[in-house]
């Protein structure tokens, strides 16, 4: 019996920027402006760099593989992140200057990487 009304003064910020509903003119014309919208991170949904940056930047950043994929996309399409998951790791470490293995799926105590398998480092960043 609560009666919702809708606040006068809400921002909606979860609009957002996508590349794939652009016409070729309108996408490569981002692409000039801002390069990381050319490169595709996530091959099943076209999710670019651009718009993964760009929720990182947002009002609340996520802070996870998974916070990315709820905010933005990449993972959700028929790989389920097999493609795209690696490259979204990458990029939150090198955003947030730490290292790959600090990164969360989900939640805190949800490590994808837990140290090197490794010693050659010739293919460690894909980026």
């Amino acid at each position: 019996g609560a009666k919702l009304l809708p606040r006068p003064n809400h921002i909606d910020s979860r609009q957002r920027l996508r590349p794939q509903a652009l016409n070729p003119a309108e996408r490569q014309a981002l692409i000039e402006k801002d390069p990381n919208y050319g490169y595709i991170i996530c091959r099943c949904e076209g999710i670019s760099e651009g718009e993964i940056l760009e929720a990182l930047a947002g009002p609340v950043p996520p802070t996870t593989i998974d916070g990315v994929k709820r905010r933005c996309g990449p993972g959700t399409g028929r790989c389920q992140g097999g493609f795209c998951g690696r490259l979204v790791l990458h990029i939150l470490a090198r955003e947030w200057g730490c290292a790959p293995t600090d990164i969360y799926q989900d939640r805190v105590g949800s490590y994808i990487l837990t140290g090197k398998t490794k010693e050659d480092e010739t293919h460690a960043n894909p980026l």
